[in-house]
């Protein structure tokens, strides 16, 4: 028994809830020098590719990416899209990623800056996170645990009910 829980305690790995973004290249609120030639970001948990996106749009909400966003193969956690030269200005990254090990998502956005851009400007601008999870999995995961709990109620029941109730019958 000791040695169970011993194993258990050691072979314990993290586990997050969601796809979460960990860093970004560039990074949230960065003045740049010169145009970044791609974005990148890092989460938590592997990527369902088809499912997850980076666009990037400019002070005019025009999209600036090229729009090939991939999830490396040799590292499911990267999510890239390459980028266009980009002028002086403030722009936004937004992401969704959903993962592929609890298909829940979560999008995001952030900001930087190319050039000669007023740093705190940039600086207050916030980033945002979410969590979404779809309708069909809350209704599922409900079902789940209602059935668990007319299981365990009805082993209960029967347990501390029935068959006391049977055995003073019979008595």
């Amino acid at each position: 028994m000791v040695t169970v829980v011993l194993y258990s305690a050691w072979a314990v790995t993290t586990v997050y809830a969601h796809a979460l973004l960990l860093r970004s290249t560039p990074q949230a609120n960065a003045v740049l020098e010169k145009s970044p030639v791609q974005v990148e970001l890092f989460f938590s948990e592997p990527l369902e590719p088809n499912l997850s996106s980076i666009k990037v749009y400019d002070s005019n909400n025009l999209q600036v990416d090229v729009g090939d966003v991939r999830v490396d193969p040799s590292d499911p956690t990267r999510l890239t899209v390459s980028l266009r030269s980009l002028v002086e200005g403030i722009y936004t990254v937004t992401w969704k990623a959903v993962s592929s090990i609890d298909g829940h998502q979560t999008t995001g956005t952030f900001p930087f800056a190319v050039g000669a851009v007023n740093a705190n400007a940039v600086q207050a601008i916030q980033q945002s996170t979410k969590f979404r999870l779809p309708i069909s999995t809350l209704v599922a995961k409900f079902l789940m645990l209602a059935a668990l709990a007319i299981l365990i109620g009805q082993r209960l029941f029967i347990t501390l009910v029935w068959n006391p109730a049977l055995k003073s019958n019979q008595n």
